[in-house]
């Protein structure tokens, strides 16, 4: 893989951005940043709403490291419009409230554009608990595909083929992990319930913490870069 001026631009970006998160201790106590960043591009939405500790049945859940910081950078490099909690313990779990102030203020803004795309990024480790047990599922990505409305799997078809270019192992649509992004409350939902196509990245920690191996990251980031590059190609 040859390592371009736009890999070196988001990681860089995302490794300065993460630190604000880290130096907050992933409390979203940076509040004055805004959540919401409108880039060139309004038909292509970013979105992180775990990246730092969240609320989620009245108990605070760990932030998905490494999410919010690179999501901040993908918009900002790509030009991209992105969505991004930076205090999750003020209200609900964005990805389980279909009432969260997040979505409110997306769709008073009327983002994504023109029945556009939202990409929402989250974090995984390496095991699943499934009836009751753990296990390793053995998926770098998980791509879940909602209900599969609008263009959703052909967004996820773009973004898997990227990840797969780059030798990461993927779950469409989530069969074998069963995260499939189907809750009523989830990113993914609401934005394909509106009209929009939209899919749900879950990422394996291991390319996405300050601890990680920087080759992994620059995998990461080249996949991400290629596929969304060629999600907007295709919703333009």
């Amino acid at each position: 893989m040859t390592i371009s001026a736009t890999d070196r631009a988001v990681l860089g970006t995302w490794e300065d951005r993460e630190e604000d998160f880290a130096a907050a201790q992933y409390s979203g106590k940076f509040r004055d940043a805004p959540e919401i960043v409108i880039g060139e591009e309004t038909g292509l939405v970013l979105s992180a709403v775990h990246g730092v500790k969240h609320k989620r049945r009245g108990e605070i859940k760990e932030e998905d490291e490494g999410t919010g910081g690179l999501c901040s950078a993908l918009g900002y490099v790509l030009g991209l419009t992105t969505a991004i909690v930076h205090d999750g313990e003020l209200a609900n779990d964005a990805n389980s409230d279909p009432d969260h102030p997040i979505k409110t203020d997306l769709a008073n803004l009327s983002l994504p554009a023109n029945g556009g795309v939202l990409v929402d990024l989250h974090g995984m480790s390496v095991r699943r608990k499934k009836s009751g047990q753990w296990s390793e599922h053995g998926q770098d990505i998980v791509i879940g595909l909602g209900k599969d409305l609008g263009n959703s799997r052909a967004v996820g078809e773009l973004l898997r083929d990227a990840f797969i270019e780059q030798g990461l192992v993927v779950d469409f649509g989530g069969d074998i992990t069963t995260w499939r992004a189907q809750g009523t409350g989830t990113m993914t939902m609401w934005a394909q319930n509106r009209g929009c196509s939209a899919v749900q990245i879950e990422i394996l920690d291991r390319f996405r913490q300050e601890k990680s191996d920087r080759q992994e990251k620059i995998r990461l980031v080249h996949s991400l870069i290629n596929g969304l590059r060629a999600v907007r190609k295709m919703s333009c």
